[in-house]
């Protein structure tokens, strides 16, 4: 399993002045399908808001090295040259820009290797608001742009975003929502102003796999009585320790009465990745029978089995290898995008990805997405239709609107993988 790296050396050049406000289109009708376009190999920007006052937050941004590209400078070291544009709007309703500004970064590496390049910069955001920053990132030797858009919220002194977490064993920021076992990070919360414990809430069920987009779902009432509690120890300026023991996931607050805190999630020491035959069983649940899943559960060379699935899907050896590559690529990213209070790919956005694949438009908003699959405004296209689900654990769970209407696409989707007639849009 590869880990990142410690940042690499990180020369900011220039801040360049905030630039006049303008006038654009809405964000809620702008397309975001490229978001969802991006290999968890080859990840998008990855960043942490903290709101380090009542007047001013800090933006922190990750983006791996691999993704940019290194030229030789005049000192002959290899080096990626990066602009880092910023705009703050009031929201995905607005059109006005009420805060902007770019700066240029320099990468400098001597040799070769797996590392990430980071950076940060501060923004004017009060309490009690929210807003959505939208942030460019740009090669500027190979003239590529990623964007990337982050919603800040300033609305509750608890939630996430006032929390700053670091790795103690390297110093960095933890830009990743899941910790691997044994892991021990540092929690800062409302430095010099915090002087009691926090309090760790872990809550250790095991949340079931999204039923299918045309089938009922079952809502079961949360308990979240349902948990073990302990304290965590201020270890003094308001910095608690904290190290995850068995799976599930750990909500930390600064009160036992308020359910706003930080979550963090233990799902094992290989997530997001997907390698044990269990776990590659578990998430080929949409595409078996039930009598075909029980029979592969009990069968005592699982691995086998499963191979001898897809080369009668593929036909052939090599059809059957992408076939395995193609999918499980599918439900690794879906744990990198839509991981929540459960792993991404047992979520509904995690299962449409994994059986459509990336939407071919999506549009969001404050209470949502639209993921559409073929042509806009054609009446041949399938359309999901997502509810942003307000949640004290997380700012990423969504709902499918389900309907009857998708019965036949998904079972369409469904024999094309059981066929190996699937083809890749991921690429």
């Amino acid at each position: 399993m590869s880990r990142i790296k410690l940042p690499l050396i990180l020369i900011i050049i220039a801040v360049f002045l905030t630039q006049a406000c303008g006038k654009k289109e809405k964000l809620s009708e702008t397309d975001f399908s490229e978001i969802y376009g991006i290999d968890s190999d080859d990840p998008s920007p990855r960043f942490v808001v903290y709101h380090s006052n009542d007047e001013e937050t800090e933006v922190h941004f990750m983006v791996h090295n691999r993704t940019l590209t290194y030229g030789l400078s005049p000192t002959g070291l290899e080096e990626a040259q990066i602009k880092v544009k910023w705009e703050l709007y009031k929201g995905f309703e607005s059109k006005e820009v009420i805060d902007s500004s770019t700066f240029e970064m320099i990468d400098t590496i001597a040799f070769k290797g797996s590392n990430q390049l980071s950076g940060d910069f501060k923004i004017n955001a009060t309490y009690p608001n929210s807003y959505l920053l939208k942030v460019v990132l740009i090669d500027m030797i190979k003239k590529e742009e990623i964007v990337s858009f982050v919603e800040i919220d300033k609305r509750n002194k608890n939630n996430r975003q006032n929390f700053k977490v670091t790795l103690k064993s390297t110093g960095a920021l933890l830009f990743r929502e899941y910790l691997y076992p044994g892991e021990e990070v540092l929690i800062e919360y409302k430095k010099d102003r915090h002087s009691g414990p926090l309090y760790n809430h872990h809550f250790s069920m095991i949340f079931p796999i999204a039923p299918p987009p045309f089938a009922l779902n079952q809502k079961v009432k949360f308990n979240y009585d349902n948990h073990t509690l302990s304290e965590l120890i201020n270890q003094g300026s308001g910095v608690f320790s904290f190290t995850p023991g068995d799976n599930g996931f750990y909500h930390i607050t600064p009160s036992n009465e308020t359910k706003n805190g930080w979550t963090v999630y233990a799902f094992g020491e290989d997530y997001p990745e997907i390698n044990t035959p269990e776990e590659m069983l578990s998430a080929m649940r949409f595409v078996l029978t039930k009598k075909e899943y029980n029979a592969l559960k009990n069968t005592p060379e699982l691995r086998k089995n499963l191979e001898r699935f897809w080369l009668k899907a593929g036909q052939n050896p090599d059809r059957a290898r992408e076939l395995i590559k193609l999918y499980y690529s599918r439900v690794e990213n879906a744990n990198y995008y839509f991981t929540s209070y459960k792993e991404g790919w047992k979520t509904d956005r995690g299962i449409i990805y994994i059986v459509f694949g990336p939407p071919d438009v999506v549009y969001r908003s404050g209470n949502g997405e639209t993921w559409i699959y073929g042509e806009e405004k054609n009446y041949r296209s399938t359309n999901f239709n997502f509810n942003k689900v307000i949640n004290p654990f997380t700012n990423n769970d969504y709902e499918l609107v389900r309907s009857t209407i998708y019965k036949n696409p998904w079972y369409r989707s469904v024999d094309a993988w059981r066929q190996g007639r699937i083809s890749s849009k991921d690429a």
